[in-house]
């Protein structure tokens, strides 16, 4: 799953390979996307995002899903889990730092759902990137 982050009306927005798009008129939901953007380190509850969005839990889930091709849940921790990616892969905090910081009380959960998300652990990936870099031993010598 291709996973990238652009930026729309001054909302960050998830793209899942290409196919997001968001209709032009729902406020609501560019609403929403902002309030899980800004709650990345104290996750919301999808209740109170629609909640805050004035509609009940079930017709916010049925627009969000309509608008995005993903539940709520489903684009809130991709949102989360694509952060904790650029940590992984740009320093080298440890794991449980990481977690903390996209709303994660243990980093096993978060290891679980960025390899589901991703397709290769957080520590696997971080060893491959340093084996790239010439840090590690991933990739061998050349003799």
């Amino acid at each position: 799953m291709k996973v990238t982050m652009r930026e729309r009306d001054g909302v960050a927005i998830l793209d899942l390979a290409g196919k997001f798009t968001i209709g032009s008129g729902d406020a609501a939901i560019r609403e929403a996307i902002r309030l899980f953007d800004t709650h990345v380190e104290d996750p919301l509850r999808i209740p109170d995002v629609a909640a805050a969005v004035d509609m009940s839990e079930r017709h916010f889930e049925r627009l969000f899903k309509r608008e995005t091709g993903q539940s709520p849940l489903r684009y809130y921790r991709l949102i989360r889990l694509s952060k904790a990616r650029q940590r992984v892969l740009y320093s080298n905090d440890p794991l449980s730092e990481i977690a903390a910081s996209v709303g994660y009380l243990r980093s096993a959960p978060m290891a679980r759902h960025y390899a589901e998300a991703f397709g290769v652990s957080p520590q696997h990936e971080r060893r491959l990137l340093s084996g790239l870099r010439g840090e590690g031993t991933a990739i061998p010598a050349a003799e």
